[in-house]
């Protein structure tokens, strides 16, 4: 398996409305640009259907993982815990929305 070139970072609450068209339209982007990717959305306790939105992308077949935290802890620490699940040679975390 190749290694990963690019690890993007998705922080995510309260975002099951847009998170699964935002993620296909985030690999659209990618696909086809020969960068071996990986799409991380961290679910900080969000409320609602985030994280089984997020989810239908991985049984898709997307290159997606998705991080629940239980109860919400903010922005910051999705993003340090989810910066430390990416594997990519290159980080960017784009917001959910």
């Amino acid at each position: 398996m190749p290694g990963i070139d690019l690890s993007i970072l998705v922080p995510a609450y309260n975002e099951a409305g847009e998170i699964e068209a935002n993620l296909k339209e985030m690999e659209a982007a990618l696909d086809g640009k020969g960068v071996v990717y990986e799409i991380i959305v961290v679910d900080d306790g969000s409320r609602d259907a985030t994280a089984k939105a997020a989810e239908r992308r991985t049984r898709a077949g997307a290159p997606v993982r998705v991080v629940r935290k239980e109860k919400n802890e903010g922005k910051g620490w999705a993003l340090r815990h989810g910066f430390a699940q990416c594997r990519g040679a290159y980080v960017a975390f784009l917001d959910a929305d």
